[in-house]
């Protein structure tokens, strides 16, 4: 630093303090957290619960502090009335990290709302909830309410929805289906029919970092208004899926992800 020397006195005690505030890490760059994602389990196929267990396995036993396990719907089969699909779906207590668990549109159908929504809070506690974690909110929304035709509690969900977004943390959202297109079969397949009123109500707020769903038993990347909608794979191995479940690493703001194979 001889240049330094050279400098007026002023003149060198302004570039030092700069040089040395630009070395000292920022409060924002050590907020790293660590989280999974489980998605479309379907129990009711012997496969699909022996790679839960595995899943479940798995995760208890990774080098990371993981700060909660989401499963982002789609646990059941249209089969939560059978006790014994209920007490396989039991397993994810197992976890040893807090555990969210949203319905996904085969955890609750609106022909059986009253007793499959029943049997699913008995197992899992309630639906639309969140967790702060340093400066950051995790949302966690019954979303099917709003997108099928339930609408003896849909303005319900729309109030503790808004309620759980108001605040002025930076937000992720998780949730079942997408609201995006799906692409399959060579033609294009709308998700949400009522998807832009939803939509303008989420990203109404402000700070909202990115959403993560499952539905789609595959893995994608899709973008409205610049916030990124992750969809994630699944536990199921329908149409030829590999079985897998994602670990989420958010540091700075930005999210990455691992996405981990269990066969």
């Amino acid at each position: 630093m001889k240049f330094i020397k050279k400098l007026p006195k002023r003149i060198s005690i302004v570039l030092l303090l700069f040089i040395f505030s630009c070395n000292e890490p920022s409060s924002e760059s050590n907020e790293t957290i660590y989280f999974v994602q489980l998605s479309d389990i379907h129990l009711g196929k012997k496969e699909h619960y022996i790679n839960l267990i595995k899943a479940i396995d798995s995760i208890n036993h990774l080098p990371f502090k993981i700060e909660f396990v989401a499963v982002t719907g789609d646990i059941f089969s249209d089969n939560i009335q059978q006790k014994k699909i209920r007490e396989q779906g039991n397993a994810l207590k197992k976890l040893k990290f807090p555990l969210f668990v949203l319905p996904g549109n085969h955890d609750i159908n609106p022909d059986s709302f009253d007793d499959d929504n029943s049997y699913f809070t008995h197992l899992f506690g309630p639906h639309n909830t969140y967790t702060d974690i340093n400066e950051t909110r995790f949302v966690f929304l019954f979303s099917e309410v709003l997108r099928r035709p339930l609408r003896k509690i849909e303005s319900h969900s729309l109030v503790e929805m808004i309620s759980l977004l108001s605040t002025s943390k930076k937000k992720i959202i998780f949730h079942h289906a997408p609201m995006v297109p799906d692409f399959y079969k060579n033609s294009v397949h709308e998700v949400w029919h009522r998807n832009q009123k939803i939509w303008k109500i989420i990203r109404g707020y402000t700070n909202v970092i990115a959403v993560i769903t499952g539905h789609l038993h595959r893995c994608e990347i899709h973008n409205l208004d610049g916030v990124n909608i992750y969809s994630g794979p699944s536990i199921a191995t329908y149409w030829g899926r590999q079985s897998s479940y994602r670990i989420y690493k958010l540091a700075n703001s930005k999210i990455s992800y691992s996405t981990v194979y269990l066969r």
